[in-house]
């Protein structure tokens, strides 16, 4: 299951008051993930660093995932580059 569901169980629940499982959001999450795997990843050992990577996911909790938040004008494949960018630098702080 994806973590942003044990992170955010209410926003991810709920559909239509929270945007959070909308495709812009999930592609979003999508490129985040290809970019903050990665760098939490040990090819020598072939393993994730998931203690870290939980850790920074945490991060998430900042943004307001509301349907009527800041983030509801999102659309598109643009939209979804700038949620990534934006929670890729939360999560590198």
């Amino acid at each position: 299951m994806p973590k942003e569901k044990y992170l955010i169980p209410v926003e991810w629940s709920d559909y239509k008051q929270y945007r959070l499982t909308h495709i812009v959001y999930l592609h979003a999450f999508a490129i985040a993930g290809n970019k903050i795997i990665p760098s939490n990843y040990n090819f020598v050992s072939n393993q994730l660093n998931i203690k870290e990577v939980n850790k920074r996911m945490n991060s998430i909790k900042i943004f307001d995932w509301s349907s009527e938040g800041t983030l509801k004008y999102l659309k598109g494949a643009s939209g979804s580059k700038l949620l990534a960018e934006d929670i890729i630098a939360s999560v590198e702080k």
